[in-house]
């Protein structure tokens, strides 16, 4: 099966909403980044780092659950960019 090429991608703000929790609750990131892992029930760190980076996407149920994490909306998290 072949790749679809779409006309666009998205982009996260998850960096900064990790950061912004972890400065605000006084942990690490590396702290914050583990916790959200336990609360997605994913086995590893290394997806968030990925998600973070824009390298992968999460399924919508991963995406809802980080949402839920922060307490705001997917379209506060995620964007499309034409592209």
């Amino acid at each position: 099966m072949a790749k679809t090429i779409l006309p666009y991608n998205t982009h996260n703000s998850l960096s900064k909403l990790i950061q912004r929790k972890a400065k605000k609750e006084g942990k690490s990131i590396s702290q914050v980044e583990k916790e959200l892992t336990k609360y997605c029930k994913l086995t590893s760190a290394g997806t968030i780092k990925k998600y973070k980076d824009n390298s992968i996407n999460p399924c919508l149920p991963i995406a809802l659950r980080i949402s839920e994490y922060f307490g705001i909306s997917l379209e506060n998290i995620w964007e499309l960019r034409e592209g």
